[in-house]
């Protein structure tokens, strides 16, 4: 943002007479990666919803350059930039909502829930809920653990 030819901050006064001049460039573009064909849930002129499927992260990171939603997203919108709402991890599926624009990002940051369902492999000897936060695990910048449990579970009985 400049006042007059100089760069000022949001929080500068302004004169009658000056002139203002705000520039918003999507200037953070990802490599394009057509092979991905990730299924589209919702789209309209400010967001778009991609179905997540597992194993593709939402962000390229060290280990991930071209495999990405954010790199399926530049194939389908090059002239946009990458702007994840929320992010789900890369063996988590489901449906993660992309803005098309820096208003509609910050519109929608925090005004959604996820929630989240897991599938179970093999026999279990109890059942219940899980209804707890999420987070980190202790020295982890990938793990989530449970942070409590509400509700203990229950053996499994009847037939």
């Amino acid at each position: 943002m400049t006042r007059n030819g100089m760069l000022i901050r949001s929080v500068d006064t302004v004169n009658n007479g000056d002139i203002i001049i705000l520039r918003i460039d999507d200037d953070k573009f990802l490599e394009p990666n057509k092979d991905l064909n990730i299924r589209t849930a919702y789209e309209d002129e400010n967001i778009i919803v991609f179905d997540k499927p597992s194993g593709i992260p939402v962000h390229p990171s060290l280990k991930h350059h071209n495999d990405t939603l954010g790199n399926y997203f530049a194939y389908l919108f090059p002239e946009l930039t990458f702007r994840p709402i929320h992010r789900l991890d890369n063996y988590t599926s489901g449906l993660c909502i992309v803005a098309k624009d820096s208003h509609s990002a910050n519109v929608l940051q925090g005004n959604f829930s996820k929630i989240y369902y897991a599938v179970v492999h093999g026999i279990t000897e109890e059942s219940g809920t899980v209804n707890a936060p999420i987070a980190r695990a202790e020295n982890s910048i990938i793990l989530v653990v449970c942070v409590r449990t509400v509700r203990k579970p229950s053996r499994i009985t009847g037939d």
